[in-house]
């Protein structure tokens, strides 16, 4: 089982995931994976930081004051850390029933290891779910089933979720 999540900044991609783990919680399913949440500073997004979902281990991946010579838009971007650290959970991928990865995106893709990753997990017999930046879809379209989170859905997105994990690993 393979999803990605897409859809406007703001609708609740990342919320949705935040959900999908406490629901996993509850049913003791094992995952591990990141999400990307904003930095804000007086109202305005400043950067990103990557919060592993297992270890709680933070840091900053992208944000407006230079720390690295790489560079997506305003944002300056932490590549190495970032390659550190999916170095890191590459090798714990295999211990875990469900990946979680919130976000593939422009940022991410600056990592070659992070793309290998991604590509991994896709060959793989694990539950993937993930949010992806809109302008990205296409590339993963045939590979995997795509979720256009709106408004208008994002309140039965997460049941229709659960079902399929459920299905999945043949629980109830």
């Amino acid at each position: 089982m393979k999803i990605l999540i897409s859809g406007r900044p703001g609708v609740g991609k990342t919320t949705l995931i935040l959900r999908i783990v406490e629901y996993l919680k509850l049913k003791n399913i094992t995952f591990c994976g990141f999400i990307t949440p904003e930095i804000r500073k007086n109202g305005y997004r400043i950067g990103f930081k990557v919060v592993d979902l297992c270890t709680g281990k933070k840091f900053i991946l992208a944000t407006t004051e230079k720390i690295s010579n790489h560079k997506i838009g305003k944002y300056y971007v932490d590549i190495d850390t970032f390659c550190d650290y999916i170095s890191e959970i590459t090798g714990r991928i295999s211990d875990y029933d469900v990946i979680l990865v919130d976000e593939i995106g422009k940022m991410e893709f600056m990592c070659d290891k992070f793309q290998k990753f991604i590509l991994n997990i896709l060959k793989s017999d694990k539950i993937f779910i993930g949010t992806i930046h809109r302008r990205l879809v296409g590339k993963f379209k045939d590979k995997v089933e795509v979720i256009w989170l709106n408004e208008g859905n994002r309140r039965f997105i997460l049941e229709e979720i659960k079902v399929k994990i459920d299905k999945f690993l043949g629980s109830s």
